[in-house]
């Protein structure tokens, strides 16, 4: 994204940095689609609808993610010998390219529809709804997906028991969108809060921010610090001496 632009504003870096634009879907989808028309049932034909009405990112209201992140799951990005262009390191934009096995593609595709309309009895379910972002009692639906789905949102997960969902695990964790200058403008997060004790208020209270596509305000002013202090701790060498030795 960064090289198709040459000029990027702090907002259209942020807006790239949250992006849940799904490569992976980009570049593959014309081939599957291809398949499709070529091999595929009614069943495939019905989810091809689905994922030509997708607007190909992980938001919590994308219908069409959770379709093809199931099946990109069961066709195995990783295997080149997937692809009828293998990964080039000469062409990093634009390979690995291609189905090997076509009718392969879409058999996985047909067996994926049956897997939803199992466990969702839908295939148009948003992303959101089983994608979420859960610590602390808070529970937001999450944005993002797996990197190797070429997103920069990169938000890996872990199954729940039922079956029903994922939880965010890993992925984006502190980000930071800086302009210096004579006034230093900045946009972080620390996605899953700067505390981990059970008890602080700290502890996930960024989620939503997540959750919604936000980042907050860094404070670096005495005059911001000061507004937002909550309590001040002074550390002595000798009150430090003394935590130590009981320690």
């Amino acid at each position: 994204m960064m090289l198709e632009d040459s000029s990027i504003t702090f907002d259209e870096l942020v807006g790239y940095k949250l992006s849940t634009r799904l490569e992976f879907a980009d570049r593959m989808l014309d081939d599957l689609f291809t398949a499709v028309d070529h091999y595929g049932s009614q069943k495939a034909k019905e989810a091809r609808a689905v994922l030509e009405e997708w607007d190909r990112e992980a938001n919590t209201d994308s219908r069409g993610t959770l379709l093809f992140y199931l099946w990109a799951s069961r066709f195995n990005i990783n295997d080149p010998a997937n692809y009828s262009v293998k990964w080039n390191r000469e062409h990093p934009d634009t390979t690995p390219d291609g189905f090997s096995d076509p009718l392969r593609a879409v058999q996985l595709l047909e067996a994926t529809v049956d897997e939803m309309q199992a466990r969702f009895g839908r295939l148009d379910v948003p992303w959101g709804d089983f994608y979420r972002l859960r610590q602390n009692g808070r529970d937001f639906p999450a944005n993002g997906a797996t990197e190797g789905l070429g997103v920069f949102r990169v938000a890996h997960s872990y199954d729940s028991r039922d079956g029903k969902q994922m939880y965010v695990g890993s992925g984006d964790s502190w980000v930071g969108i800086i302009e210096f200058g004579e006034n230093i403008k900045a946009n972080v997060l620390l996605s899953y809060g700067n505390a981990t004790q059970n008890n602080s208020p700290h502890n996930g209270d960024q989620l939503e921010l997540f959750s919604k596509k936000e980042l907050r305000e860094a404070w670096f002013t005495p005059e911001q610090v000061k507004k937002h202090t909550v309590r001040t701790e002074v550390f002595t060498q000798k009150g430090v001496e003394e935590y130590l030795h009981k320690r």
